[in-house]
């Protein structure tokens, strides 16, 4: 990892998690958690989606958190 990069090695979690039979990648978001990867990937902290999606700052780091690990990444920077 190059210096002063933003991401933590498993900072959130499994980024080898693995996926059910047959899905990869977003197919196997639920309609909130693709919501939270459409978020991430425009550079919304936690905080902001916590308040687009009207929940607690906690329930949207959770989301984060999930959708990292279905998508294999480290960080939120990597969400495309």
């Amino acid at each position: 990892m190059a210096q002063g990069s933003p991401c933590r090695a498993g900072e959130l979690g499994a980024a080898d998690a693995e996926t059910p039979t047959g899905l990869t990648g977003w197919s196997w978001l639920t309609p909130r958690e693709d919501e939270v990867r459409t978020l991430l990937a425009q550079g919304k902290r936690d905080k902001e989606i916590a308040a687009y999606l009207k929940v607690t700052p906690n329930t949207a780091r959770s989301y984060t958190s999930d959708v990292l690990s279905k998508l294999g990444v480290h960080c939120r920077h990597e969400v495309r």
